[in-house]
């Protein structure tokens, strides 16, 4: 039994669906219907294992032919719909082909190829980019795999985009946490950091996201894979997607990219985050930690594209290594439904929604409609810049079992709202406190009554730490509901105050399990 406490909601929710996201899609590219359609062909998941029971596929292609280029992709991981721009260009995921020493050319693989191509009508090209670096594929040839050879494919481009296999990436974290949480004073401290790799590895892996949204905003058709498609792809993808669309950087629309391509899509949770003994220590790898880092990049240089907060990764981490929810559980829809998880566990996604205010970024500017500009004039596409010096170590989450609390730039602007918000109730304006067709700023001075000669009463500066109230704790001990209502309210910052988590970083290698 699995017998997790109700946290909220009934069951682990499914908050992604095909065909509502097609709907959704029509309306910024009407034509969408006419190169897509959603399959049922994985139904009873015997096509792919691990691939969810409904998948968008092109619209030329029969089901037989879908079965038969899944035949040709790893563990059966055909070529499946991620996303189609407003311009019909379509970003699609997969596993490497089965090319093997000798390159093989699969017919079944190349329509599935053309058609990706004609289902993205002012395509310029197709363009294959492979997450691996080119040696580390060509050595997956004697195993019966490796990467596309171009001349079989119609105007295809193969790009390789270097980003490491799980093992580097293993070790690379396993450095970082171990300096992080070291007593030792050094004067080399970033030195140091630097000397672990892990900031440029996250700067190559948004180099990647960056360059399939290069192709996608010119048109172009685009599939995206790694070995087999639930590592370096799903991180790959759901950046791109997060870059592309500002539906995606809301609450609603993270939660669904999440659930989309991480859960649905078969990232393996259970092997790579080791939530039992069983798993090899060789499987385990921050994969999912390192695209969570590199959404917290993107959220530092554009601060206000985002509906939600830095804390909603926080606790998103928290709640993976802590198998508090049912969400995280598992490698693949199939296992979550062998095992009953939707009927069995409480959701971190029902989670959120019920202590949604937590997690509201109040400097958020949110679109001025369905997939259009944005009111701060930031782009619909985020021009996210990944020279070295814009990447940052995530000193929230790294370094918050060694120090205590967290500068928190929306924390700081809500007390400063605050502070102004007491300045005009002292000035007798209280009446124009939070009214939507009064700017503050736009009150003269000219309108403080002459005897108003006495300086305000003292207000805080907002750097002060206020004791936080005892917040309910889940059977893990993880305390993840601060409270934080929509409105700020002073109580409600000093809630932002975060101590260190009592949820441990990812265990070093060969140690005992992860989460559960």
């Amino acid at each position: 039994e699995l017998g997790a406490e109700k946290l909220a909601g009934e069951v682990t929710s499914v908050v992604f669906d095909i065909n509502k996201e097609i709907n959704r899609l029509e309306k910024h590219f009407p034509q969408i219907r006419n190169f897509w359609r959603v399959s049922d062909v994985n139904q009873s998941f015997g096509v792919c294992s691990t691939y969810p029971r409904y998948f968008g596929v092109p619209t030329s292609l029969s089901d037989d032919e879908i079965k038969k280029a899944a035949e040709h992709r790893a563990r059966g991981r055909l070529p499946i719909l991620s996303y189609v721009h407003r311009n019909g260009a379509s970003l699609t995921r997969c596993a490497q082909p089965k090319a093997g020493i000798r390159q093989g050319k699969s017919k079944a693989d190349v329509r599935m190829a053309n058609a990706l191509l004609k289902a993205s009508p002012f395509s310029k090209g197709f363009y294959i980019m492979d997450a691996r670096p080119k040696l580390n594929a060509a050595a997956n040839r004697a195993a019966g795999g490796g990467f596309e050879k171009t001349s079989h494919y119609e105007n295809a481009t193969l790009t390789f985009l270097d980003i490491e296999n799980i093992h580097v990436m293993r070790e690379a974290v396993g450095k970082l946490r171990d300096l992080c949480l070291s007593t030792s004073s050094t004067s080399q401290f970033f030195t140091a950091i630097d000397n672990t790799m892990c900031l440029t590895h996250i700067k190559i892996i948004l180099d990647g996201a960056v360059e399939v949204v290069n192709h996608i905003e010119e048109g172009s058709a685009v599939l995206v894979h790694c070995s087999d498609g639930w590592d370096r792809t799903a991180q790959l993808c759901g950046l791109a997607c997060l870059i592309l669309d500002p539906y995606f950087r809301t609450l609603d629309g993270f939660m669904a990219l999440i659930d989309k391509e991480w859960l649905q899509a078969g990232h393996k949770f259970n092997d790579r985050i080791g939530q039992d003994n069983t798993v090899s220590g060789s499987e385990r790898s921050p994969v999912f930690l390192q695209f969570t880092d590199c959404v917290y990049q993107i959220m530092q240089q554009f601060p206000t594209a985002f509906e939600f907060n830095e804390s909603l990764l926080l606790d998103m981490l928290d709640a993976l290594y802590s198998c508090r929810f049912g969400t995280f559980l598992f490698n693949c829809e199939k296992e979550r439904d062998t095992h009953k998880v939707h009927s069995r566990t409480p959701s971190f996604f029902e989670y959120l929604q019920k202590h949604r205010g937590g997690y509201i970024n109040p400097c958020y500017e949110p679109p001025s409609g369905p997939g259009t500009l944005l009111t701060n004039s930031v782009p619909p596409v985020l021009p996210v810049n990944t020279h070295m010096k814009n990447i940052r170590l995530w000193y929230n989450y790294y370094m918050r079992h060694v120090v205590r609390g967290r500068v928190d730039l929306c924390v700081i602007l809500q007390e400063e709202i605050l502070r102004l918000r007491d300045i005009l109730a002292d000035l007798g304006h209280s009446d124009k406190i939070d009214r939507p067709d009064v700017d503050p700023v736009s009150i003269s001075v000219s309108q403080i009554a002459p005897e108003s000669s006495a300086p305000p009463a003292p207000v805080s500066s907002g750097w002060s730490t206020p004791a936080v109230p005892a917040q309910p704790q889940g059977a893990s001990g993880i305390t993840m509901d601060r409270g934080i209502s929509p409105v700020p309210t002073r109580q409600s910052l000093s809630m932002s105050a975060r101590g260190p988590a009592p949820v441990p970083l990812p265990p070093p290698v060969g140690g005992g399990g992860g989460g559960g």
